[in-house]
């Protein structure tokens, strides 16, 4: 299992497609991976700790910056923002990866968060056995390009969602917690998938809609 690196980076994450050129319709070989990885997981007692995720960007990242998540005090935001390596150790003192991509038979670090902000137990060197299963079954499906690995953070109760939206300018993302009737689904892409403890997959996070704006949520207030 690859070590997160010394310097975090995001510039892996800033080379996938835009939102705007991925879709999130799952093929029948999409749906085979899925049911792969929940027997894996479930087999492992892991179901409540990754998620699979849907890889694309929305902006560029150098390769010395990387991409911080931090959940507001009130719990029902969430903020992603582009940070210099050198701002790693003030703003995240006990720094750990979020999620990965899988290339070359490895996981490689995309996002980051502050440990104790991780509702899931971050990976260590005692999971290196089971990375490399998980990994063998992205590369037996050929999914590497397409989906990537995560801790799912914060999951909400039944019938709501994270709804993420972009402010490109800014180079930002923020989650909100959106009841699923608010939601269109003719308008989401669907860009986190966690499993259930049957290890059946479940949709707990989309992107809304791309107005003039961007991605936005018509109805995130940006306020806890």
């Amino acid at each position: 299992m690859k070590k997160a690196n010394v310097f975090p980076s995001s510039s892996r994450w800033a080379a996938f497609d835009n939102v705007e050129k991925v879709t999130s319709d799952l093929s029948e070989t999409d749906v085979e991976f899925f049911r792969a990885l929940g027997r894996l997981l479930i087999d492992n007692n892991q179901t409540g700790r990754f998620s699979v995720t849907l890889l694309h960007s929305h902006f560029d990242v150098a390769n010395d910056e990387f991409l911080g998540e931090v959940v507001e005090p009130c719990g029902k935001k969430i903020e992603t923002r582009v940070y210099h390596q050198s701002m790693a150790e003030k703003e995240f003192p006990q720094l750990v990866p979020r999620s990965w991509c899988v290339r070359d038979g490895e996981i490689h670090p995309l996002t980051y968060i502050d440990r104790p902000q991780l509702k899931q137990h971050p990976l260590e060197e005692i999971d290196s056995e089971l990375v490399d299963q998980i990994v063998e079954i992205y590369d037996r499906y050929g999914v590497c390009k397409r989906f990537g690995l995560a801790h799912p953070g914060i999951q909400q109760e039944p019938g709501i969602a994270w709804v993420e939206s972009e402010s490109v300018g800014e180079r930002r993302l923020s989650q909100d917690r959106v009841p699923f009737e608010q939601i269109n689904s003719a308008d989401v892409l669907n860009t986190m998938w966690v499993f259930d403890d049957v290890g059946r997959h479940v949709i707990v996070l989309g992107c809304c809609y791309r107005d003039k704006n961007g991605h936005q949520w018509r109805h995130a207030s940006g306020r806890c």
